[in-house]
């Protein structure tokens, strides 16, 4: 669906060609499970469930964020690269 959605903004956007948001759409789409996983590993060494109560059953900040950790830094260093 990332990239897709990347891909189809890129269509009717001047600042961003349809295969540079492609290949970006491509990075986010990887890196997010990537932190998400990244993220699991984290709480199974600590031995936690949940990284706060803030969000109730949701689990902490760090459930809700750890995709997106990822995901601007990859989304960065794409653009970058790319331009």
């Amino acid at each position: 669906m990332t990239i897709a959605a990347t891909w189809f903004a890129g269509l009717y956007q001047d600042w961003l060609k349809g295969w540079e948001a492609l290949v970006l759409g491509v990075g986010i789409g990887l890196a997010a499970p990537v932190g998400d996983l990244f993220e699991s590993l984290i709480k199974r060494d600590a031995d936690t469930k949940d990284t706060g109560r803030f969000f109730g059953a949701h689990g902490g900040a760090l459930d809700r964020l750890d995709a997106v950790f990822f995901t601007i830094v990859a989304g960065y260093y794409i653009w970058f690269a790319l331009r």
